[in-house]
């Protein structure tokens, strides 16, 4: 019987991440997640998210990216110094997306831990549902 041996392929040498050190900006945020509730589907919701830089330099957003295409993040692009609030308004649209959805958004800045991740949640309903979820 002929076996043959699996060649397992070499991870490729990386060159050593520097370590990082502070001082770090810091995202403190109002609320992390928040909940639309039941809503009926087709529509965009819109939240924004308010926070302030409680770390000791400058804060700087370099991305903030929904983890699928139906949540859109829009962020400020200049620095926000320690002390002082921002916002990130989060679009999710619920058009062909029926059920509970819970949605991320990574932020990616100069914090300590380079990503901080918000959340967004709704219960998108059927249109028949509209009357009895407006009268709620």
């Amino acid at each position: 019987m002929l076996m043959l041996a699996c060649q397992s392929k070499k991870e490729e040498a990386k060159p050593p991440q520097p370590e990082l050190t502070g001082p770090f900006a810091e995202m403190t945020f109002e609320e992390e997640t928040y909940d639309f509730g039941k809503v009926i589907v087709g529509g965009k919701l819109s939240h924004t998210f308010k926070f302030t830089n409680t770390g000791e330099v400058d804060l700087l957003i370099t991305k903030a990216k929904g983890n699928c295409g139906c949540t859109v993040a829009d962020y400020p692009k200049n620095a926000i110094k320690p002390g002082q609030g921002g916002e990130i308004s989060v679009t999710f649209d619920t058009s062909g997306r029926m059920g509970t959805h819970k949605k991320s958004v990574f932020i990616t800045a100069n914090i300590e831990k380079k990503t901080k991740r918000i959340f967004i949640k709704a219960n998108v309903r059927p249109r028949n549902e509209a009357a009895t979820i407006n009268k709620q």
